[in-house]
């Protein structure tokens, strides 16, 4: 039997696209990053796929 992922994961999987800051378990609720200790500038926030550390981290 094959089992059915739960909606609220289903719903955290969308939240792993797109790849940008915004997205990003080190990017904070204040917009600093956490990886490299500053605010990335608004632009290169909004731009996907911009940063090679992006990581989404599964809440449990």
């Amino acid at each position: 039997m094959r089992h059915k992922k739960p909606i609220f994961l289903l719903e955290i999987e969308k939240l792993k696209e797109p790849k940008c800051c915004h997205t990003c378990h080190h990017y904070t609720r204040v917009g600093m990053c956490e990886i490299y200790k500053t605010e990335p500038p608004e632009e290169f926030a909004a731009t996907v796929d911009a940063c090679d550390k992006w990581e989404f981290e599964c809440p449990f």
